[in-house]
């Protein structure tokens, strides 16, 4: 055989055998490409609002990662799971929460609010008054004790008397007896609302204040009572925060004195409300 036609076979080999590496190669690259996007990662984008003023989220960790925070809300690893559990940390020193929360691939909204606003201890989870109905004519209502001048230890109770009429001396006329009583109320938001009927008048509700074992609650020998309104017909749910720090003397419906001579306090703070729709 000619040299040069030997050679000529050489070089046709060379260049079979580089392109057939050069096909190897594509394919294993395309493979491996292909594994790739097959396995991978989908997140979820999990949103926290927050509810109460000096709340702020400092960081979040799910399975003992730093979650990055996106312009949308937090990248959660998404792999067809329902719930996940978090710790949020937050601002000011306070102890990080640790909550199992809801999960779903379209995107998760969750908030953050104060559970319990005596000792500012925040809980996350869902908003407090999401998908509540009101019976037609009715207000629902929580309340939390956070004043200074009411026990902590125990529960108290609100029994509450229907505003009625003014009399010839338009001093204000209430139900002899209470028309209903709020039990068991402490320092974090109650789990249950009460069923409030609305006071067409308008005027403040009127409350005696008991103790956990439904005796008077009492300020140097005398009872006490809470004076608190609902907005209604513009608003339908309300979470009342209990903050009075002085005691009055006092009807706050006609600004004299109480029949049995006892005090009073004024509680319109509105933790939560929620307007009608």
């Amino acid at each position: 055989m000619p040299l040069a036609h030997h050679f000529k076979l050489n070089i046709m080999k060379y260049f079979y055998h580089l392109i057939l590496l050069t096909l190897l190669l594509s394919l294993t690259s395309s493979c491996e490409k292909g594994e790739n996007i097959e396995s991978k990662i989908r997140f979820t984008t999990l949103e926290i609002q927050i509810l109460n003023n000096g709340l702020s989220v400092q960081s979040i960790v799910y399975n003992e990662r730093l979650i990055t925070w996106s312009r949308d809300g937090y990248l959660i690893p998404y792999t067809g799971q329902d719930s996940i559990t978090i710790a949020v940390k937050y601002h000011d020193n306070k102890p990080t929460i640790t909550k199992k929360i809801k999960i779903n691939p379209s995107g998760t909204s969750t908030y953050m609010y104060y559970s319990n606003p005596v000792d500012s201890i925040a809980t996350i989870g869902d908003h407090p008054l999401k998908d509540i109905k009101v019976p037609e004519g009715k207000y629902l209502v929580k309340f939390i004790n956070n004043s200074p001048l009411l026990p902590k230890d125990k529960p108290i109770h609100l029994a509450f008397y229907d505003f009625r009429d003014w009399n010839a001396e338009s001093d204000a006329l209430y139900s002899e007896h209470p028309m209903d009583t709020i039990k068991n109320i402490g320092t974090s938001i109650p789990e249950t609302f009460s069923v409030f009927k609305h006071n067409k008048k308008s005027m403040l509700w009127k409350a005696k204040i008991l103790n956990a074992d439904f005796t008077p609650f009492q300020h140097l020998g005398k009872n006490v009572y809470l004076y608190t309104s609902f907005s209604y017909p513009k608003s339908d749910i309300f979470i009342v925060e209990i903050k009075f720090d002085v005691f009055d003397d006092f009807d706050f419906n006609y600004f004299l004195d109480l029949d049995d001579g006892g005090y009073s306090g004024l509680s319109s703070d509105y933790y939560m409300v929620r307007n009608k729709k």
